[in-house]
């Protein structure tokens, strides 16, 4: 009898065993499904597809910050940043001439270490200017500065940023001309732009975080040639007074904007809280951006590396949902008043959700850095934090006006 119970014992234990490895296999699937039960999304939406694989390139690399643009010859571009630390690389590109349905890798386009060897490039956004012209705003920092944060478990505040650079296309980003620094008054006062850069009555119009002087927005009324500091939208808690004595902001990152059916400014960016929070807020500007309204916060979204662009009337926010980094998109059918519930375009089992758009034949075009790949690593694998994010992808979207 003892021998009968022993063997119910161990066949019990086994087939514990079993159960918890099964469901410690699955648990990323559960956790996904109970939050799409317990929270305000919807399912996945869209059908993304791959742009630039994780299979390309070195295999320790991955590809982050992508930036999209349509040029004046119908091509679909997607520039990103690949390197093998966050904020050190190169920037490279792909190219579709089939509105997307198929893409070429073309690899390197600039390496901004072999103009200035102690600095590096990362970040990266595309415009095209009134001409036709591309350009392309490329955030360079000091690789040193990032590696020795990095190897100490130190948070850097923007001091590992050297400015932002450009760089101009005449032949639809088949080769670039570098120009230099976009401010080269105070180089470092521009990190770069993670947000689409806008043309308005003959005007291109960028805005760009900086850690010395907050959220600035800047104008080229020469294609994109010369750029000059028009105002600060948010300014820093550390920025001179002068810059807006009855503003005092948290800082604030992650800017992006939009033009309003009347013509004035919306921009709406990330606000780091001292108690860690993060949320969203807005301004808006009736003069182009010389003088700014009220400082709002947006409710009901909590949107990190947002970026605004409109399809027909409907204004749609992407970007990084912060509480656990799926990318993600809002809908305003109100000009930005109110949002819809996100909905998800990809979870991530890593870290992601940075993402580009452009509107497309009536669609939305979402360019985004993704973690799904063979390379991802497993969050206490020593190399995790080298491999996070391995590729870019795309989606079509149709946003809904309900």
């Amino acid at each position: 009898m003892n021998y009968n119970r022993l063997l119910f014992l161990a066949v019990a234990c086994t087939a514990m065993y079993f159960v918890f490895q099964a469901v410690k296999f699955y648990n990323y699937e559960w956790d996904y499904k109970f939050r799409l039960q317990n929270n305000s999304a919807t399912p996945i939406i869209g059908e993304p597809f791959d742009i630039i694989p994780h299979t390309f390139g070195n295999p320790d690399t991955y590809f982050h910050c992508p930036t999209t643009i349509v040029a004046a010859n119908g091509d679909l571009l997607v520039a990103s940043g690949q390197g093998r630390v966050h904020g050190v690389g190169n920037i490279v590109q792909a190219r579709s001439t089939d509105g997307g349905a198929s893409w070429n890798y073309e690899g390197v386009i600039y390496d901004h270490s072999k103009r200035k060897p102690s600095e590096s490039a990362y970040g990266t956004t595309f415009a095209r200017a009134p001409d036709g012209s591309l350009i392309l705003l490329v955030q360079t920092t000091n690789p040193e500065l990032i590696r020795e944060a990095e190897a100490k478990d130190l948070t850097l505040g923007g001091e590992q940023f050297a400015g932002c650079v450009y760089l101009v296309s005449d032949d639809h980003g088949k080769s670039y001309v570098y120009k230099g620094y976009l401010d080269p008054e105070s180089p470092h006062y521009v990190e770069g732009s993670t947000s689409n850069i806008l043309t308005h009555n003959g005007t291109l119009y960028l805005v760009a975080p900086s850690f010395y002087a907050g959220v600035l927005l800047y104008t080229s009324e020469d294609n994109g040639e010369t750029w000059q500091r028009r105002s600060a939208v948010f300014p820093s808690p550390v920025a001179p007074r002068e810059w807006e004595p009855d503003v005092y902001t948290a800082v604030m990152r992650y800017p992006t904007f939009t033009f309003l059916p009347d013509g004035s400014i919306y921009v709406l960016a990330l606000a780091y809280l001292p108690d860690g929070e993060e949320k969203n807020y807005s301004r808006v500007s009736v003069d182009g951006g010389k003088s700014w309204g009220p400082v709002r916060l947006v409710e009901g979204i909590s949107v990190r590396c947002p970026v605004l662009h409109w399809v027909g009337d409907t204004l749609v926010l992407h970007g990084r949902y912060t509480p656990d980094q799926d990318i993600i998109m809002h809908s305003s059918n109100d000009q930005g008043m109110t949002w819809s519930p996100r909905q998800i375009i990809q979870d991530y089992d890593t870290d992601g959700g940075y993402s580009s758009s452009v509107n497309l034949d009536g669609k939305s075009f979402v360019a985004f850095s993704t973690d799904k790949g063979e390379q991802v690593l497993p969050r206490d694998h020593p190399q995790y934090e080298a491999k996070k994010i391995c590729g870019i992808q795309g989606v079509f979207l149709y946003p809904s006006k309900e």
